[in-house]
């Protein structure tokens, strides 16, 4: 067992250290070793130092590795190997900033809306829902339904279009409207509203 963990050591040192072997090939390597050592446990925890000091480089390899590709998918693998470790606060932060970025650009609204899902006490979360906000504004009112504009109204009541939004249904429902009493007694909160934002643009021009 000497002579193997100073094999082990050397190619460590040599070889994961210097980027010469791939980390899957090290990983085989340590399992092997692993395996050797469970069945006999007794006669190896003199080596216990030198297999915290193999994992602890592979985990320092990875963490590097990932840093270097700087993906989300790289920081998830790293994460999976190692879920609680000295570098899984650090990748969690660079993970979440990359997806922050993807927010705060993409034309995705639906990438958008996960990231305030999945991270509702992000310190920046404000700047990704004001984002989410205004892509859905500029959905709703360009090609929306009168229900998208409704469901808009009903999620952001104090929008600062309110108005706009409240005269765009009007219009799409007054072409729509049956002859009867009924039917325009639920257009008038509309249109009073309409006449409203007419009238302030009125005397502001």
């Amino acid at each position: 067992f000497s002579h193997d963990m100073k094999s082990i050591r050397r190619l460590t040192e040599k070889e994961l250290l210097s980027g010469d072997m791939t980390l899957e090939e090290f990983q085989k390597i340590l399992t092997d070793r692993n395996h050797r050592w469970v069945e006999a446990m007794p006669a190896v925890m003199s080596e216990a130092p030198t297999l915290f000091y193999i994992e602890q480089r592979l985990m320092e390899r990875v963490y590097k590795d990932c840093c270097e590709e700087n993906s989300v998918p790289a920081y998830d693998r790293y994460l999976q190997l190692y879920p609680i470790s000295e570098f899984s606060d650090d990748v969690v932060a660079r993970r979440t900033l990359l997806l922050y970025n993807e927010a705060m650009t993409t034309t995705d609204e639906s990438v958008v809306e996960k990231f305030t899902k999945d991270f509702p006490t992000y310190k920046d979360i404000a700047n990704v829902e004001k984002r989410l906000m205004d892509m859905r504004y500029e959905r709703v009112t360009t090609k929306g339904s009168l229900e998208d504009l409704q469901w808009f109204e009903a999620l952001y009541p104090d929008h600062e279009q309110r108005e706009h939004i409240r005269q765009l249904m009007a219009d799409k429902v007054y072409p729509t409207l049956e002859d009867n009493v009924a039917a325009f007694e639920q257009f008038i909160p509309m249109a009073a509203c309409s006449c409203s934002s007419v009238s302030k643009n009125c005397a502001a021009s």
